[in-house]
Order: C-alpha cells, then structure tokens, then sequence
C-alpha cells in the first residue's frame, strides 16, 4: 500500500464512515472528550490528505489521476475500470471521468481484452509510465525523509492509526442496524 492509499483510506474512513455515525457514536456515549478527539483526527487526516508528495509541475495530472495511474501501473497486463475504482474505494463513473482527460492526454490508453472481448482494460502509455515511475521516485524520496526524522515513531504512528480504523470500522459495523 502506498501512502497516498494509506492517507486516502485514513481520509475516507473519516469522511465516508466516521464523520457523522463516529460522532453520533461519541454522543450516544456522553464522551466530551471522544468528540474532541475525533475532531482532532478530522481535522489532522484533512491535513495530512492535502500534503502533496510529488512536485506539483504537472499542472494537468491531479492527485485522482496519479492514484489512478499507480493503480494501472502495478497492473502492467491491464486492468478493468471495475478494479481501479475497487481498489481507490470509488465509484466506476468515477473513475471513467478521470479516464478521459488521462485518455486525451496520452497517458492512458483502453483496450478490448483479447480474452473476453466484452471487457475493456486500461493501460498505461509510455508517457504515463515514465510519470507514474517518476512519482514513486518522489514519493519514496519524501518519504524516506519523513521516516528518517520520525524514527521509531513513524511505526508507531501506523500501527495506532491502523488500529483506530479497524476498531471505527467495527464499531460502526455493530452500530449500524443493518450491520454494513
């Protein structure tokens, strides 16, 4: 998992899961400090998802279209619309809207499978690939950095997060009357 997955999920497990039941949660339990809490975790995966890893001179690729690219990129026989938006927790129209400008710029490009002709993979271009290699570059750079002034911390921090989604996601889960 990237860190730009790792934040997205962080980010998104805040936004789509614990914003309002995480809080209805808290209220239920007459826990003032829990809400100040996840107000904290709100506010702190808000900006940790708006940290930019890569140098932002490519004014035409968004942060969407570079998780979408990673995404293509580790699958270099292609890859269904269907599994790029399983794999960023996003819609399939959602996704196909990003396709298009990628498609119009050369970075992407859809092709029928010679297996099932039914279905329509999507690959990277040259062009996409030398951008999406360069911005695991970047990424591994500012990373390595980052873990290098954290120390043991940065493990730390992952592990607490990690566990913080897992129990959010089951105490939504059991807190949901529907159990999803």
């Amino acid at each position: 998992m990237t860190v730009d997955f790792f934040i997205k999920k962080l980010y998104n497990g805040f936004r789509r899961k614990s914003i309002a039941e995480g809080r209805r949660i808290i209220t239920d339990r007459e826990n003032e400090h829990g809400d100040r809490i996840m107000t904290r975790m709100i506010v702190s995966a808000k900006r940790l998802a708006g940290i930019k890893l890569v140098k932002s001179d490519m004014e035409d690729i968004t942060r969407s279209d570079l998780n979408i690219m990673y995404v293509i990129s580790e699958a270099p026989d292609g890859i269904p619309v269907s599994d790029i938006s399983e794999q960023l927790g996003c819609t399939v129209p959602a996704v196909s809207k990003r396709l298009k400008p990628l498609e119009q710029g050369h970075y992407i490009t859809r092709k029928k499978d010679g297996s099932d002709h039914r279905t329509i993979k999507v690959y990277l271009t040259d062009k996409g690939r030398n951008i999406s290699e360069r911005c695991k570059r970047e990424t591994a750079e500012i990373m390595g950095r980052i873990t290098e002034r954290m120390g043991n911390d940065m493990d730390k921090f992952i592990t607490l997060a990690e566990k913080f989604i897992d129990i959010a996601e089951q105490e939504v889960r059991e807190w949901q009357p529907d159990g999803k």
